[in-house]
């Protein structure tokens, strides 16, 4: 990411790229500049680094006022490296008429007005918005707002990039919404980050939008959909494929099965069962994805020992549990839940229950009983040899 941005400067293919990186990672970031391009100038957005006595980078989250400060540095000057953090780029938005703009250019909400539909919590957000904004046309000026159309930003580099692959969720197909085809939800994130990279597409002739990651398709195709429709929507527009139903359409296989229901119930629905018209499809991702193994760049990895351990739950984690999965199913008949109630919010909370309840609410679950930890426990000291290092998985 910064050999790309350097080269990119140096070549004036860019010259005010910015690299968004999660939060928890954003120092190593800075270490690595330090490390490759001593002397070169940087900013950073969502947190301050300093060196202690030790030498060792010290980070401190910014203030409102700080990362305010600092859109405005970045708007006004140019830096060698510009970092921003995950939280830092998800509170930059582009100003209210142009990402009306260009959220109603979608193809699914240009569907949804001309069947006359309201439109969905996020689409009347956004034109709530534009109203206020029209109201008063010099909203710039009379506020000191920052909108990433703004900063003169003209490349986008985007660490663990499969963070923003929610951008689409499963329609349905032929009266049901298939099964085993993940990719169900859909992040605010995900869609805000889609229209500012179409934004940048837009000012600079389609191309400036990269992504990294280890995980680009990891649960469902879609993801395949969504991670390239950050980079390069036009690949699939001039295939027809206008939206997500399109893509599965074109890409996916589904047949009538039964399956258990998350109620427990037998039930006849479709289901995924393969895919169709690969070849097409893995063009397109070998024209935009530079994909390396770890035998490629020459990293040494241990070999695999996988070892599965079945762990009942305590009797109060069964409890606990039972009560979220009526929520999951709740959730799922609803198609306006949010928040706390959303599915994947619902399904979290499972996770932290099954593991232990102390996760789920350490003030209401006080030391409380968790096999599944004891038993990791168990097999470390049984079975771990000294300097050894034991990854166990949930």
């Amino acid at each position: 990411g910064l050999i790309l941005a350097r080269m990119a400067r140096a070549n004036g293919h860019a010259q005010k790229p910015v690299i968004v990186v999660p939060k928890s990672v954003q120092a190593n970031w800075v270490a690595e500049i330090e490390h490759w391009f001593p002397g070169a100038s940087y900013l950073t957005i969502g947190e301050t680094f300093t060196r202690g006595k030790d030498g060792e980078l010290k980070g401190k989250s910014d203030s409102p006022a700080e990362r305010a400060r600092k859109w405005h540095d970045l708007r006004q000057n140019d830096y060698d490296f510009v970092l921003v953090s995950m939280p830092a780029w998800n509170d930059i938005d582009l100003d209210p008429v142009t990402k009306k703009e260009l959220h109603d250019r979608e193809f699914d909400v240009r569907r949804g007005d001309a069947l006359g539909a309201a439109g969905d919590k996020r689409t009347k957000q956004i034109r709530e918005a534009w109203e206020q904004a029209r109201g008063k046309l010099d909203f710039r000026k009379r506020s000191d707002a920052v909108y990433f159309n703004d900063l003169g930003v003209d490349m986008i580099i985007g660490d663990e990039f499969h963070a923003y692959k929610n951008l689409f969720q499963v329609k349905n197909q032929r009266g049901f919404a298939p099964k085993f085809l993940g990719g169900s939800g859909q992040s605010m994130r995900a869609q805000d980050t889609n229209l500012k990279c179409k934004w940048l597409l837009g000012q600079t002739g389609g191309v400036n939008v990269y992504g990294l990651t280890a995980t680009p398709t990891k649960n469902s195709p879609l993801e395949v959909y969504s991670m390239l429709n950050h980079i390069a929507p036009e690949e699939f527009e001039a295939r027809g494929i206008k939206n997500s139903e399109d893509f599965i359409s074109r890409y996916c296989l589904f047949k009538p099965e039964l399956i258990t229901s998350t109620s427990g119930d037998l039930e006849e629905t479709l289901v995924t069962v393969g895919f169709m018209n690969l070849d097409e499809l893995r063009d397109i991702m070998r024209r935009y994805i530079n994909r390396r193994t770890a035998e490629d760049v020459g990293l040494e990895l241990p070999e695999r020992d996988d070892r599965q351990h079945l762990v009942d739950m305590s009797p109060e984690q069964e409890s606990v549990y039972q009560v979220l999965r009526e929520q999951v199913v709740e959730s799922a008949r609803s198609a306006d839940a949010s928040g706390d109630s959303h599915i994947f919010s619902v399904m979290s909370r499972m996770s932290k229950a099954a593991i232990d309840l102390e996760l789920l609410s350490p003030v209401d679950y006080p030391n409380a009983a968790s096999p599944k930890l004891d038993a990791v426990v168990k097999n470390v000291v049984e079975g771990g040899s000294p300097g050894a290092s034991i990854g166990a998985h949930f």
